[in-house]
């Protein structure tokens, strides 16, 4: 892992999902985060005023936050103009990479088959996202995945709790998307 935010995403461990029907809901779910020793936080741009939420959470030090459903080279640029870290975008949409450079934040594109990873590395991404992770096999696939590709941080996302986690951890993940801290 070479991108300064993977390292410390890595040492997060765990990256909680906001993605909620209300900025009001979201800030509940961060504090939420908070109190449960989460530092890493991925706010979803289908949350409503997402970029106000990553501008008000990005000034904390302490926190790494990023932007998930990263979709066009807007948003990229918007988010990076917000302070996000890190931009997801669950496929593999390298016109986001530019933007994610220019404010050095981590690129994660995303892939499911090997085929797809191979794609997202040609574009630059810094990690890869996999997602939805669960549906394919969950840490079983991360584990198949980290055979043939054991120097890419995997970042699988898309219904995983926290209690789950570590089984993607040992499977090789880098970091986990976690959508729900309870069990």
């Amino acid at each position: 892992m070479s991108h300064p935010i993977a390292r410390r995403l890595a040492e997060a461990g765990s990256v909680l999902i906001v993605r909620e029907a209300t900025p009001q809901a979201a800030r509940a779910r961060i504090a939420e985060g908070r109190a449960a020793g989460l530092v890493a936080f991925e706010i979803a741009l289908s949350t409503p005023s997402a970029i106000e939420l990553i501008r008000d959470f990005a000034a904390d030090p302490a926190l790494v936050i990023g932007a998930g459903t990263v979709r066009t080279a807007a948003e990229a640029y918007a988010c990076g103009e917000a302070g996000a870290r890190f931009l997801v975008c669950p496929w593999n949409e390298p016109e986001i990479v530019p933007a994610g450079k220019r404010f050095g934040a981590c690129v994660m594109l995303g892939a499911l088959t090997p085929d797809e990873v191979v794609e997202a590395l040609e574009g630059f991404a810094d990690a890869v996202s996999v997602f939805p992770a669960p549906s394919l096999g969950g840490a079983a696939h991360i584990r198949a995945l980290r055979t043939v590709f054991p120097e890419v941080a995997f970042y699988p996302s898309g219904g995983i709790a926290a209690a789950e986690a570590m089984a993607y951890r040992d499977g090789g993940a880098a970091f986990v998307g976690i959508d729900r801290i309870e069990a």
